[in-house]
């Protein structure tokens, strides 16, 4: 496993990722968001996709050579739409493994989020190897009761709960000290929560430990 941790790299996540800095452009307009695509669903209830590309030099992999990335969807800026990512596939259209979560409503109130319409997944993917071709993936999202218009897909690291990039030491050992925490919580942060539900539970710490 190397020093680093996994490692990741703004600006270079996806060639159509834009405004990386600008997270208030996310509906949660909170955490550890490196990248920001727009996608859009044309038709009522229909479903919409957008490509995303990992390069060897995107992240630094713990052993296995899979990482646990997160992605979450919003309704953009006076849009309607309710997104929800419905999956995603690798280069070969397989379905990589996702484990899907949703904004608790707790957790929109008490940060005073914009839009409730938030859904989030954990995807288990591959980094390749330094020299190895760069990997495509596609992310998947519907327009949910019968529902379209403009989104916006959030990438992050879980378990990079201090914003650095890295996943370490460090950021476990706060993960552990909030565990038991909500949203409505004193000591609850939002980074530490890998799903994106409201509660830092033992579901969080896994994602967390997998990208040390």
């Amino acid at each position: 496993m190397s020093s680093q941790g996994a490692r990741r790299h703004r600006r270079n996540l996806s060639p159509r990722t834009e405004s990386l800095e600008d997270k208030t452009l996310l509906s949660a307009g909170m955490g550890s968001t490196f990248a920001i695509d727009p996608g859009i669903i044309t038709k009522a209830g229909g479903t919409s996709t957008i490509k995303f590309t990992i390069n060897p030099s995107d992240f630094t992999a713990p052993k296995g050579g899979k990482i646990v990335l997160g992605i979450d969807v919003a309704a953009n800026s006076g849009s309607s739409v309710k997104p929800a990512i419905i999956g995603v596939t690798s280069n070969n259209g397989r379905g990589v493994r996702v484990q899907h979560g949703h904004y608790s409503k707790a957790l929109v109130k008490s940060n005073k989020l914009p839009n409730s319409n938030t859904s989030a997944v954990l995807a288990t993917v591959q980094v390749p190897r330094s020299g190895q071709k760069p990997i495509t993936y596609t992310l998947h999202v519907k327009g949910l009761s019968r529902t379209s218009g403009q989104y916006l897909a959030g990438f992050y690291l879980p378990g990079d709960v201090n914003g650095d990039g890295v996943v370490d030491k460090s950021d476990i050992e706060t993960i552990t000290k909030d565990l038991g925490s909500n949203s409505t919580s004193s000591t609850y942060s939002f980074d530490a929560d890998s799903n994106r539900d409201g509660k830092i539970t033992i579901q969080d710490m896994k994602p967390a430990l997998s990208n040390v």
